[in-house]
C-alpha cells in the first residue's frame, strides 16, 4: 500500500521524539549542572565532609542483593537517580522491582495495542508511554510527600523550639517530633534522631535529611543548623525565624497557586476535551471514528496527536508552575 503522507507523519513523530529528548536533557542539566544546582551543592559540600560511597553500592536493590536488572550495563547515574526517586517517594519497592513493573506495563501495553493492529511507530511511542506509568506514579508520590513535609515543617520547628526551651537537646527534640507529630515529617525527624544515636555524625545525618526531603525549605533548615553548629548563635531564635519564613513562604505560594489556577485548569480542560469529543462522536457514529484506529494512517495520526497533547500539557504545566 502507498501512503502519501506516511513520510510526513514519520518526520513529525521524529521531531516530537527529538523535542521530548531535548526537554528531558535540559531538565536534567538544570537539576545537576546549572548554576543553581552547583551553588546549592557547593554550600552543602563546604560545610559537610561527605563520605564517598563505592560504586557497587549504588547498583544494589533495596534489600541489598544484586538481581538480574542490576547486572545489566545500565548507567550508574540512572540507577542512582531511580533509587533516589524511590527513597524520596517513600515507596517500598526496589529498583529491580520498579524496572520489572515498568517492563510488565510495556509488555501489557504492546499486547493491548496489537489487538488494534497499530503500526510500528505507534507501538514504539505508546509502548514507551505505558512503560513510563510506574515512574510517573513514583514521581507524583515524591511531589506529594515533599509538599506535605513543607506544610508540616513550621509546626515541627515550633515543637523543637518548645522542647529546647525546657532543656532538651536538639537530637532529643528531633526524636520527640518523630513520636508526637504525624508522618511524613515525623518519620524524617525520627530518622535523623536514630542515625545520630547509631553513631552517624550530626552533619551527615542532616545532609541525609536534605537529600531525602529534596525541599528548599528543608535545605534552609539543614544549612542553618550546620552553620549554627560551626559558628554558634541563638539556636531557638534561628528556628523561630526559619519557622516564620517557611510559613510565610507557604502562604505566599498558596496565593500564587490560586492566581495560576485559571491557566492550570484551562490546560486540563484542553487535554480532556479531545477524548470527550472522540467518545461522543464514537457513540453517535462509530463508523466515522473507527477510521482512526482501523487504518494505519489514522493510527499514526492518533499517536502523533497524543504526543503533541503531551507536549502541550507539559508546556502549560511549566507555564503555570511558578517558583516561590
Amino acid at each position: 500500500m502507498n501512503y502519501p503522507y506516511l513520510v510526513d507523519v514519520v518526520l513529525l513523530i521524529s521531531l516530537c521524539v527529538f523535542l521530548v529528548t531535548l526537554i528531558v536533557m535540559a531538565s536534567y542539566w538544570y537539576q545537576h549542572y546549572s548554576s543553581h544546582a552547583k551553588s546549592l551543592s557547593k554550600r552543602l559540600s563546604d560545610i559537610v565532609n561527605l563520605r564517598n560511597q563505592p560504586d557497587d553500592e549504588v547498583v544494589k536493590s533495596g534489600d541489598g542483593e544484586l538481581v538480574g536488572f542490576e547486572k545489566l550495563e545500565i548507567s550508574t547515574q540512572v540507577m542512582e537517580a531511580i533509587r533516589l526517586m524511590i527513597l524520596r517517594a517513600d515507596v517500598d519497592v526496589s529498583v529491580a522491582k520498579l524496572l520489572m513493573i515498568s517492563l510488565a506495563f510495556l509488555a501489557g501495553g504492546v499486547l493491548f495495542l496489537l489487538t488494534f493492529k497499530f503500526g510500528i511507530f505507534s507501538l514504539v511511542l505508546l509502548g514507551f508511554a505505558f512503560a513510563s506509568i510506574p515512574f510517573v506514579y513514583i514521581k507524583r508520590k515524591e511531589q506529594k510527600r515533599r509538599a506535605l513535609i513543607e506544610k508540616q515543617l513550621p509546626e515541627a520547628l515550633d515543637f523543637v523550639c518548645r522542647s529546647l526551651r525546657v532543656g532538651h537537646g536538639l537530637a532529643v527534640s528531633f526524636g520527640m517530633v518523630g513520636d508526637e507529630l504525624p508522618n511524613p515529617i515525623a518519620k524524617e525527624f525520627k530518622s535523623v534522631f536514630e542515625e545520630i544515636n547509631f553513631g552517624l555524625p550530626f552533619n551527615e545525618a542532616m545532609t541525609n535529611f536534605a537529600v531525602r526531603a529534596n525541599s528548599a525549605d528543608v535545605n534552609f533548615l539543614v544549612v542553618g543548623l550546620l552553620i549554627q553548629r560551626e559558628s554558634g548563635g541563638n539556636l531557638i531564635a534561628l528556628l523561630e525565624n526559619l519557622s516564620k519564613t517557611v510559613r510565610d513562604r507557604t502562604i505566599f505560594a498558596g496565593k500564587v497557586r490560586v492566581l495560576a489556577s485559571e491557566g492550570k485548569y484551562s490546560g486540563i480542560l484542553l487535554s480532556v476535551l479531545p477524548f470527550l469529543i472522540a467518545g461522543a462522536l464514537t457513540a453517535v457514529n462509530p463508523n466515522y471514528m473507527s477510521k482512526l484506529w482501523s487504518t494505519e494512517s489514522g493510527q499514526h495520526l492518533v499517536a502523533f496527536s497524543l504526543v503533541m497533547m503531551a507536549l502541550g500539557g507539559f508546556w502549560m504545566w511549566k507555564l503555570t508552575k511558578i517558583r516561590v
